[in-house]
Protein backbone atom coordinates (compact mmCIF):
# COMPACT_ATOMS: atom_id res chain seq x y z
CA UNK A 1 0.00 0.00 0.00
CA UNK A 2 2.64 2.63 0.60
CA UNK A 3 4.18 1.66 -2.66
CA UNK A 4 0.80 2.64 -4.59
CA UNK A 5 0.65 5.98 -2.09
CA UNK A 6 4.44 6.61 -3.07
CA UNK A 7 3.36 6.33 -6.85
CA UNK A 8 0.08 8.62 -6.10
CA UNK A 9 2.19 11.48 -4.13
CA UNK A 10 4.60 11.79 -6.90
CA UNK A 11 2.29 11.59 -10.19
CA UNK A 12 0.35 14.52 -7.62
CA UNK A 13 4.22 16.55 -7.76
CA UNK A 14 5.03 15.86 -11.49
CA UNK A 15 1.21 17.94 -11.91
CA UNK A 16 2.36 20.75 -9.70
CA UNK A 17 5.60 21.00 -11.18
CA UNK A 18 4.16 20.68 -14.72
CA UNK A 19 1.80 23.76 -13.90
CA UNK A 20 4.80 25.95 -12.72
CA UNK A 21 6.93 25.41 -14.78
CA UNK A 22 5.80 24.34 -18.16
CA UNK A 23 2.34 26.31 -18.75
CA UNK A 24 1.04 25.68 -22.61
CA UNK A 25 0.85 28.93 -24.51
CA UNK A 26 -2.83 28.85 -25.06
CA UNK A 27 -5.42 28.31 -21.88
CA UNK A 28 -7.54 25.90 -23.75
CA UNK A 29 -4.50 23.28 -24.50
CA UNK A 30 -3.42 24.29 -20.71
CA UNK A 31 -7.30 23.21 -19.77
CA UNK A 32 -7.06 20.08 -21.64
CA UNK A 33 -4.10 19.23 -20.18
CA UNK A 34 -5.17 19.73 -16.97
CA UNK A 35 -8.38 17.64 -17.42
CA UNK A 36 -6.48 14.96 -19.11
CA UNK A 37 -3.69 14.73 -15.77
CA UNK A 38 -6.79 15.13 -12.99
CA UNK A 39 -8.71 12.55 -14.98
CA UNK A 40 -5.52 9.91 -14.78
CA UNK A 41 -5.08 11.09 -11.38
CA UNK A 42 -9.07 10.43 -10.01
CA UNK A 43 -8.62 7.00 -11.99
CA UNK A 44 -5.47 5.72 -10.25
CA UNK A 45 -6.57 6.73 -6.87
CA UNK A 46 -9.75 4.75 -7.85
CA UNK A 47 -7.86 1.44 -8.70
CA UNK A 48 -5.78 2.02 -5.88
CA UNK A 49 -9.18 2.03 -3.46
CA UNK A 50 -10.65 -1.06 -5.30
CA UNK A 51 -7.73 -3.27 -4.55
CA UNK A 52 -7.16 -2.28 -1.22
CA UNK A 53 -10.90 -2.90 -0.76
CA UNK A 54 -10.60 -6.19 -2.63
CA UNK A 55 -7.49 -7.46 -0.82
CA UNK A 56 -7.37 -5.66 3.08
CA UNK A 57 -4.77 -6.83 4.06
CA UNK A 58 -5.60 -10.34 5.64
CA UNK A 59 -7.99 -9.17 7.35
CA UNK A 60 -5.75 -6.37 8.85
CA UNK A 61 -4.69 -7.09 12.44
CA UNK A 62 -6.28 -5.41 15.28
Amino acid sequence: MKKNIAIYLVLILLYVYYNLFFPAAENRIRTAVNLLIGSFLMAYMACIAYSYLKNPEKKRKR
